[in-house]
């Protein structure tokens, strides 16, 4: 009798650790995990070396150029970016000038290389947005430059902003797991994204509730599978 007793225990311990891991492994899941790690472990354009860089304070916001419509639309993406932050110690704030961590710049794109390069970035010919992090040895972020091309029309104006800005948070990557995402991007084209996607919001609650600069693989995957369910 208690050799049956332990027998059924052990099983009901495989089938559950069984589903687990089938549930861990899912399609969806898998996708999930596939997009997470890239988009935050690996640059777009190279330069990281699959370590988390975020910022650790509130970031304050200015922008240059850009008609009402653009400064209108900014606030209104600050606000949803807000809204993701909720719960965690960031907040995203408007500055001058003078005082801003990141600089939202509209401008025609032959300018762009030369305004990268004033912040020391490298652009790479051919985009319609550019942003740069610049981080310190903590992997910290210090400083964020964010270029939309002013000849842009509408629509497309209004994709480049939501996805840069949203890239100007750490998150340094496209990917083409999910076509609702800002970050989405495959060989026909990129997001036409103007608002965030559910994946977007989980994304950033995970990378700055649970999530700290100088994480790596081993600290995501930990944060993902603790986490990602959870989050809305």
């Amino acid at each position: 009798m208690r050799s049956a007793l332990i027998l059924a225990a052990l099983l009901v311990a495989a089938l559950c650790s069984g589903a687990s891991k089938s549930a861990a492994d899912s399609p969806g899941k898998l996708r999930a995990w596939t997009h997470i790690k890239s988009v935050l472990l690996s640059a777009e354009f190279g330069g990281r070396d699959g370590v988390i860089e975020r910022w650790t304070r509130s970031p304050k916001i200015t922008v240059v150029g850009g008609s009402g419509q653009d400064l209108f639309y900014v606030q209104r993406v600050i606000g949803e970016l807000n809204a993701a932050l909720d719960g965690t110690a960031i907040t995203l704030r408007h500055g001058n000038p003078g005082a801003a961590d990141i600089g939202i710049i509209f401008t025609p794109t032959p300018n762009f290389a030369e305004i990268a390069a004033m912040y020391g970035f490298d652009y790479v010919r051919g985009g319609v947005g550019f942003a740069g992090l610049t981080v310190d040895h903590r992997h910290r972020a210090r400083l964020a430059v964010v270029l939309i091309a002013d000849e842009l029309e509408a629509d497309e104006r209004r994709a480049t902003v939501i996805q840069e800005l949203y890239h100007s948070l750490g998150v340094v990557n496209d990917s083409p797991y999910f076509p609702s995402s800002v970050l989405f991007e495959d060989s026909d084209g990129g997001s036409s994204a103007t608002a965030l996607a559910m994946v977007d919001r989980k994304l950033l609650k995970l990378l700055y509730a649970y999530l700290k600069p100088g994480d790596r693989e081993a600290d995501l995957r930990r944060a993902f599978d603790l986490y990602w369910d959870t989050l809305e």
